[in-house]
């Protein structure tokens, strides 16, 4: 079933519970976070990917969390772990969305290296899909933004 075709609040409670696997390509991801606006982000990035019955086995067992620490309470922080661990310094609750971006992004990168990948930004429209591969820092994601502000779909801007 694809996920454009569930409710945002049931999307929510699959989130929160952890039950909520979801077919990106080649890979699985399992993915637990109780944080506004997540559920309504990945939904429209992510529409048209398919939702898989929660088996245990994902290649990726992704969570966001807070922080248990007193910062909690004035300055909230989320966290992203991979299999129980936390590769990245916690970042502001407001980023839990996108540190979900990343943090697949990078998971990818460091544990899938059966695949062919490159360092750069893929935009489609009408069908076609363009390759925009860069170094860092060499303009490829402005660029990107550049287009997809013009009506173009972005469709990856890491690998």
């Amino acid at each position: 079933m694809q996920l454009k075709t569930i409710p945002e609040s049931r999307l929510a409670t699959l989130l929160a519970s952890g039950d909520f696997v979801l077919r990106i390509g080649p890979f699985s991801v399992q993915l637990k976070a109780d944080f506004d606006r997540v559920p309504e982000l990945i939904q429209r990035l992510y529409a048209d990917c398919r939702i898989e019955a929660p088996t245990g086995l994902a290649d990726f067992h992704l969570r966001l969390s807070r922080p248990r620490n007193l910062r909690r309470f004035y300055r909230p922080q989320v966290r992203f772990l991979i299999d129980g661990s936390s590769p990245f310094a916690p970042f502001p609750a407001d980023h839990a969305f996108p540190l979900f971006e990343w943090g697949l992004n990078w998971s990818v990168a460091s544990h899938s290296h059966q695949f062919l990948m490159l360092h750069s930004a893929v935009v489609e429209k009408n069908g076609k899909a363009v390759l925009l591969p860069a170094w860092p820092g060499s303009g490829k994601s402005t660029l990107a933004a550049a287009l997809v502000y013009r009506g173009w779909r972005l469709l990856s801007d890491e690998f």
